[in-house]
């Protein structure tokens, strides 16, 4: 139940990590075997060789039942957890014997905020020989280090009048604790609160003062994510607001006066500057410190020692007897505990496996949303024991039968007003549902609930409204994200695209003929720009997304206008499930595919457009000129990979504070005129003017578009196709190569990578 590629710890830096691993495996001919146990269907889940949905309530004894074959394979003799094992199945046998198959080269992880239970996993990866090999005690993690106990203790203290001054930074707790009732409860009762909060959040609120903290780009400050690796936090813009560093605010408070930029330097001098040898001057170490931005530095490691089998005698995994629906919640991908729930961008960021923006929903399988008597879109009171919240069905293929599951971070009404959905109904005229998400961390807590259904409607806003490569109605399988078996690509021919479908262990096919064509040939005596992206490496997470849609100025459109299919991405991550669609597998694997516009050497969208507002430049892109753009869009109608977006709304706002989101180098387009990727242009010609003033050739690996440059997992690689030693290049000739319904003769600058999986999902 570790999502370490979506939500979990520090999933930029494991995705980039597990990236790294599948590729230098694949060098060697080997993949990583992933087997994924949980209550819900994850990003870590959907790049899982192997998943298996349980109930929350068989998570503690599937991973009890796991410990107990691992140690009857390896004659462990020590004590026992307590507790019953169950989940004994073919599924943790087999993830028994390649666990010991890859001893020393294997990991468990959990994401159970249950002591007992990392206790266990604590015990299998000792069982494993994890420790020294695939667990490094140097380098740890310094994130995620609540302390939930020493919390409700403090609740309980303020319920009780012993707390007589209470600050508070940078927390929520009045929305993101599962105790939050209480939690406001003691508040009440404590003398002095001050609040440090950059709004008045639903914490804030509540304080007697409110000292608002500078917004962290505005600010002097330092970290340290990681022992052995600090970093300074360097202010990019001046304050915006009448605020005060936080840092500066404690610093008044304790009787020193000092700023925040002063106090860093001396922490700095003091205790980071003695620890490295390169530099005997301090202002030197500093000016270099401020260009790197981190400091590597030796520490001693974080002690360990061996596993101590006595430790298990305490832990105990019970198992709850199944009473009726029971509920997982979960950080979403996009706004985590609703941090950032006044980011337009990131409510209008759809979910990697459900696709669903602009709100939570209560997602079912389709066996238990049957049982029910509900279909998409319906909505129903979800009750627990003190907590009521009503949320519309979202039906999720892969989910475990007879759990509701819900995703955190909505449902805020002390946010902004983007959170609360209220501008979007002033903004775009067509909102009318006020539906706009429910906060789940009053009922986080709650094992089991009940489900009653309302007379209502409403339809969860989706990006995309078809899940399967399976066509409606002739039901071809089509092959747009491709994905083959580890043996599969053993028998694949080098320098091949890679048309090999799972299963099919046959040598790959070569190139389709040249056929004729209705397009004049192009040439390219310079530059020829072009992109491959690795399915293999892709885990969903949608970094690209955001980052395109800050890059490019690209506006949100509200809930009503995604429910109509009028999203304005110009990069898209499709999401697959495997199987048909009318007899979805109960263990349904996805591949994700990031698509963009092919920027077709045979444009269709060239071909029908009337103004020529569309058109070929000699490096390879396929061009728009907004000002030629009459709106009539016959190049969104011919484009096979429906990636061109029609422009209905404006992007200044008469919010002067808005605009400064605007890139000022990109171009503020009127509404109506179509747009879609132009490969991040002004990137491409800001490194052909630095080029020409130095009289060279742009380098390889010198541009990187927004999608490429955001990627934690390093999937997008963006180059030259003319330069034979670019890695752009040389990824075109790998064997899983392939371009997306090339057979039409479009000839896509976009290749493929396929993915490369044990299990043929």
């Amino acid at each position: 139940d570790a999502d370490f590629l979506g939500t979990w710890i520090s999933p930029v830096g494991f995705t980039k990590a597990w990236s790294k691993n599948r590729a230098a495996a694949l060098e060697l001919g080997l993949a990583p075997w992933h087997i994924q146990f949980e209550s819900r269907y994850s990003v870590s889940g959907g790049a899982a060789d192997v998943r298996v949905a349980l109930k929350p309530t068989q998570l503690r004894s599937t991973l009890l039942a796991l410990g107990a074959q691992i140690a009857k394979r390896t004659g462990y003799q020590g004590p026992l957890p307590g507790g019953s094992a169950g989940g004994g199945s073919e599924a943790v046998e087999d993830a028994a014997v390649k666990l010991l198959a890859a001893r020393g080269a294997s990991l468990v992880l959990c994401g159970l905020d249950d002591i007992d239970a990392q206790v266990v996993t604590n015990w299998i990866n000792h069982m494993l020989r994890a420790y020294g090999e695939s667990i490094s005690m140097q380098d740890v993690s310094l994130q995620a280090k609540g302390d939930a106990a020493a919390m409700t203790r403090l609740i309980e203290d303020m319920r009780h009048g012993k707390v007589g001054a209470l600050f508070i930074h940078d927390v929520n707790p009045a929305y993101d604790h599962a105790q939050s009732g209480r939690f406001i409860e003691g508040l009440s009762k404590v003398p002095l609160v001050v609040s440090l909060a950059q709004r008045l959040d639903e914490t804030a609120k509540l304080a007697r003062y409110v000292v608002p903290d500078h917004h962290f780009l505005e600010s002097w400050s330092d970290t340290q994510p990681v022992a052995g690796i600090a970093g300074v936090v360097q202010p990019t813009i001046a304050p915006l607001f009448d605020t005060r560093s936080a840092m500066e605010s404690f610093l008044v408070w304790s009787g020193t006066r000092a700023s925040a930029y002063d106090q860093v330097r001396a922490v700095w001098r003091d205790r980071f500057f003695p620890l490295q040898k390169k530099s005997q001057d301090f202002e030197r170490f500093w000016d270099a410190l401020l260009r790197d931005g981190v400091f590597k530095h030796v520490h001693g490691a974080a002690a360990s020692g061996a596993f101590a089998p006595g430790s298990l005698a305490g832990a105990r995994l019970l198992a709850n007897q199944p009473v009726g629906l029971e509920l997982c919640v979960y950080p979403s991908v996009a706004l985590y505990d609703g941090r950032q729930a006044n980011n337009p961008w990131l409510q209008e960021l759809p979910d990697p496996v459900s696709k669903v923006c602009w709100g939570n929903v209560a997602s079912l399988s389709p066996q238990t949303a049957k049982g029910l008597g509900v279909i998409e879109g319906r909505v129903v009171r979800l009750k627990s024991a003190d907590s009521v919240v009503e949320l519309p069905v979202h039906l999720q293929p892969g989910l475990a039968d007879g759990v509701v599951a819900v995703a955190l971070g909505y449902g805020r009404r002390d946010a902004g007003a983007i959170a609360a959905n209220y501008p979007m109904q002033k903004l775009f005229p067509l909102e009318r549902d006020l539906l706009a998400g429910a906060n789940m961390f009053p009922m986080s807590g709650s094992t089991y609930i009940s489900v009653e259904l309302t007379g209502r409607m409403s339809m969860p806003a989706k990006t995309q409204s078809f899940d399967y490569q399976e066509a409606p109605l002739t039901r071809i399988v089509r092959d747009h994200a491709r994905a083959m078996t580890l043996e599969a690509w053993r028998h694949a021919e080098i320098h091949e695209p890679a048309a090999v479908r799972d299963g099919d262990t046959g040598g790959a096919g070569a190139h389709a003929e040249e056929t004729a064509s209705i397009w004049p040939k192009h040439t390219y005596t310079g530059n020829k720009w072009a992109m491959a992206v690795d399915l293999n490496a892709c885990s969903g997470c949608s970094a690209c997304l955001v980052a395109c849609q800050a890059e490019n100025n690209i506006p949100v459109v509200g809930k009503a206008e995604i429910r109509r299919g009028r999203e304005m991405h110009w990069l898209r991550i499709d999401r697959y499930y495997s199987g048909g669609q009318e007899q979805p597998e109960n263990e349904p694997g996805l591949i994700f595919q990031p698509m963009l516009c092919q920027q077709c050497d045979n444009a269709p969208c060239e071909t029908v457009c009337p103004v020529t507002a569309t058109l070929h430049s000699s490096d390879g892109l396929n061009m728009m000129v907004y000002n030629r753009c009459v709106g009539t869009r016959y190049c969104a109608n011919n484009c096979p990979y429906k990636v061109r977006r029609f422009n209905w709304f404006d992007y200044a706002h008469t919010d002067l504070l808005q605009n400064l989101a605007l890139n000022p180098d990109i171009t503020v387009r009127s509404r109506g005129v179509m747009e879609k990727c132009s490969f991040c242009v002004q990137r491409i010609a800001v490194a052909r003017g630095s080029a020409k003033e130095e009289n060279r050739r742009i380098k390889d690996g010198e541009v990187k578009p927004a999608c490429a440059q955001s990627c934690p997992a390093d999937a997008i690689v963006f180059g030259d196709s003319n330069d034979v030693k670019s890695k752009v290049a040389k990824l075109a000739k790998d064997r899983r190569d392939y371009r997306v319904i090339h057979d039409l003769g479009t000839e896509p600058n976009v290749h493929y990578l396929a993915k490369v999986r044990h299990a043929p999902h």
